[in-house]
């Protein structure tokens, strides 16, 4: 959803049978997606080729 200064949203719903569990994401600014961006590309940085993920590149 984009609209107003939200330049992305993402939601993840885990649904049961009587419940549900969201998990919500807004950005207000592209900037948070350029520093991601950044910083992923300084991980990679003389890094062999493969996959990696955004986990590997915040540690977690």
């Amino acid at each position: 959803m984009r609209g107003g200064t939200i330049v992305g949203e993402h939601e993840v719903i885990f649904a049961g049978l009587d419940e549900v569990v969201e998990f919500k994401h807004t950005a207000y600014s592209r900037g948070v997606f350029g520093k991601g961006a950044v910083e992923a590309a300084k991980f990679l940085k003389g890094k062999p080729a493969g996959m990696y993920d955004m986990s590997d590149v915040i540690g977690i």
